[in-house]
Parts: C-alpha cells; sequence; structure tokens
C-alpha cells in the first residue's frame, strides 16, 4: 500500500482540480441565469398550447404508456450488448438504466405494487453497470498516471505495485463483463 502512495496523491491532485475547475461555474452569472429561468419556467405551468394538445390528461393515464416505451428501450439496448461490445456502450446502457429506475420510482407513488419490484431491478442492474464502470476508470487512470512524470520517477517496487494493482482491475473488469448476461437476464 505504502508503494502506491505517490499513485494516491496523484488522484487527490486530479480530483483537486477537477473540483477547482468546477467551483467557477457554479457561481457565473450565465449558471444563475439559467436557474431564475428554470425557475420562472416551473411557476409559469404548461404553457396554452399544451394545454390544448394534453387537455385534461392525467399522469396516471399517462404513465404506463411512457414507462412501457422506456422499458422497451432499455431492453433493446440491452440485448444489444455483446462479447464485443465496447465499455463506453455498457456505460450509456447504464445511464438509460439510471434514468429508467428513477421514471420508476417517481411512478410508484400512483403504482406503488406494480413499480416497486421494477425499480429495484433497474437499481441492481444499474449498480452493477456502475461497478463495471468504476473498474473501467481505474484502469484509465493508471494508464494516465503511468505516463507522468510522477510515475517515470518511481522506483521498481512502486513499478511491480502499479503493475499489480492493474493487473487486478483487468481480471476484475473480465469477471464484470462475464457476469452481464447472468446480471441483465435477472
Amino acid at each position: 500500500r505504502a508503494r502506491l502512495a505517490p499513485y494516491e496523491r496523484f488522484l487527490r491532485s486530479e480530483r483537486d482540480q477537477a473540483r477547482a475547475s468546477l467551483e467557477p461555474l457554479f457561481t457565473s452569472e450565465r449558471y444563475v441565469a439559467l436557474i431564475r429561468r428554470f425557475n420562472r419556467f416551473v411557476s409559469a405551468g404548461p404553457s396554452q398550447a399544451q394545454r390544448r394538445r394534453h387537455g385534461g390528461l392525467l399522469i396516471g393515464e399517462a404513465a404506463p404508456r411512457r414507462l412501457t416505451e422506456e422499458s422497451a428501450k432499455v431492453i433493446a439496448r440491452g440485448a444489444k450488448i455483446s462479447d464485443d461490445s465496447r465499455p463506453a456502450k455498457l456505460h450509456r446502457l447504464r445511464i438509460h438504466c439510471k434514468r429508467l429506475r428513477y421514471q420508476f420510482e417517481f411512478f410508484t407513488v400512483i403504482y406503488p405494487q406494480a413499480l416497486a419490484d421494477a425499480a429495484k431491478s433497474a437499481k441492481r442492474i444499474q449498480d452493477f453497470l456502475g461497478e463495471y464502470q468504476d473498474v473501467c476508470t481505474a484502469k484509465k487512470r493508471l494508464k494516465l498516471y503511468a505516463k507522468s512524470p510522477a510515475a517515470r520517477r518511481a522506483g521498481p517496487d512502486q513499478l511491480i505495485a502499479l503493475g499489480r494493482l492493474r493487473q487486478r482491475q483487468e481480471e476484475n473488469a473480465k469477471a464484470l463483463r462475464r457476469q452481464f448476461p447472468r446480471q441483465w437476464a435477472r
């Protein structure tokens, strides 16, 4: 573990730089104006055109169609995942699963019995795909670090430890990837 301390410092520095670059975005005039416009939009409610288009449509009437359509899209995306699929494709599937899960959770107020299990199932696959994404990200970070000046100054003990860590991440990625068909079927 001590041999990987320089790598840990590298990751902390990278995180701190990312945080520092985000902070000005959330205090910028552009962001403040966006929040103001969004609040006005929400407060105004539906436009006259939307009211004419949807009339007295109730959320309970729209929800089943919406959830059925979104579920079908996610299922179709998952069915297209093959052994050759790139990690980015699985990451996009994770994002779609997350959005579907949020929709299930939102509508459980109206359909608690029908959607609770669906929300749990979507969360399970989202968490699984998240774990796979974490391993893929760790592999990328190790590769980036290997090109850094700090890694070039590393002694043999640190290089061995980094090699073992990278090997472990490769093994984890392969193991998770092999589990995908079974996890998806669940």
